[in-house]
């Protein structure tokens, strides 16, 4: 008889779980306003708090007597701003909006339109490039690989060759980033066709190599021998390209500015423009040392002309308020003072995208001139 019961109550628990399931949290997309205001909303009735942290604000998101939860920002940065949503102070992925490749996982983001600046957005009324997907096998690596290659309008009704940018990505993101949250295939297919930049391939693969070793130059040899084993010879193998270094250039963002510093002004021989972006080299972050440019790039001041007329450009940015700003001003003056031919803008931000989104803008219009 007392087994009797007993199944009768779990029967009866079961039954009463079966009745009353626990409700999954819906979430919906934020709604990004004429002010750049931004509104999200979770719909998470069993969750007795819900907060949101969406770049440099923190908000508690109200509840509603069904269990909706709503929040609505002050007016946000122009420019991709990451968000994220705690239920119960845990962080949870928003499945119904995009997840971005950053720091090594996945995080949701905001788009917040700049005025002024059209060319980050995909425009009607002109022609598109097309980015395509390589593989490639890694000796380096001893693995597959994966490269995102841009070839502008017209690329495939042609035979002619164009120049490549090899464009790195920084060690947050991998070979998407670019493209996915820097629009630089919009921001090209824009400057192409008014005129401002010449038709171009530009490359973004994955500079995550087992081996490498920081910001120095024995650091960076994994990368360097990737790049020229690998990832040049397999572009110049299934695309039309230009093969002198006159028509290559070599440009990136963060760590992948570090590579351009060490891989593209120690390789004269394979490349001639150059582009640093918001890179730990020259200071503020607790990696850098104190930089000695020639120590790093012999003949940056020992052999100045030299350098100078091997090198078409040479392009250094740097976010305002990026705590890398000090050290990049410091270094660029340096470089300055000792006759080094360069170009430097700083721009409104911190470490993110808008800013380097501008700096490939003004970049890019300077190649293969």
């Amino acid at each position: 008889m007392k087994r009797f019961l007993l199944l009768l109550c779990l029967l009866a628990g079961i039954h009463a779980a079966a009745q009353s399931p626990r409700t999954v949290p819906a979430f919906y997309k934020p709604e990004v306003h004429p002010d750049r205001t931004v509104s999200f909303k979770v719909v998470a009735p069993e969750a007795s708090r819900v907060r949101i942290e969406a770049m440099d604000q923190h908000g508690q998101m109200q509840r509603s007597e069904d269990g909706t939860w709503t929040w609505t920002s002050a007016p946000m940065n122009p420019g991709y701003q990451i968000y994220t949503i705690y239920l119960d102070e845990v962080a949870v992925p928003n499945p119904r909006d995009i997840l971005y490749p950053s720091n090594g996982g996945y995080v949701n983001a905001v788009e917040i339109p700049e005025e002024g600046c059209p060319e980050f957005e995909r425009q009607q009324g002109i022609p598109h490039g097309t980015i395509r997907l390589v593989h490639y096998y890694s000796e380096v690596c001893g693995a597959w690989r994966e490269m995102r290659v841009y070839t502008p309008a017209g690329y495939d009704s042609s035979r002619k060759k164009y120049p490549v940018l090899y464009l790195q990505h920084g060690g947050g993101e991998d070979q998407t980033g670019w493209f996915i949250q820097g629009r630089t295939d919009n921001i090209l297919d824009a400057l192409i066709a008014s005129g401002k930049a010449v038709p171009m391939i530009v490359v973004c693969a994955n500079g995550h190599v087992p081996g490498a070793r920081g910001y120095n130059w024995e650091g960076m040899q994994p990368f360097r021998e990737e790049m020229l084993r690998h990832i040049i010879p397999t572009v110049e193998k299934q695309f039309r390209v230009k093969k002198d270094r006159k028509y290559r250039a070599m440009a990136g963002l963060s760590m992948g500015g570090g590579q351009s510093f060490y891989v593209g002004l120690r390789s004269p021989e394979v490349f001639s423009h150059v582009g640093v972006f918001s890179t730990g080299v020259f200071g503020g972050i607790a990696s850098a040392t104190n930089l000695d440019p020639e120590r790093e790039i012999p003949g940056i001041y020992s052999a100045t002309e030299t350098f100078n007329r091997q090198f078409d450009l040479l392009m250094i940015t740097c976010g305002e308020q990026d705590p890398r700003i000090d050290g990049t001003r410091a270094t660029v003056s340096q470089m300055k003072q000792h006759g080094v031919d360069l170009e430097f803008k700083t721009y409104p931000g911190v470490h993110e995208w808008q800013v380097w989104r501008k700096s490939i803008r003004d970049f890019l219009p300077l190649l293969f001139r």
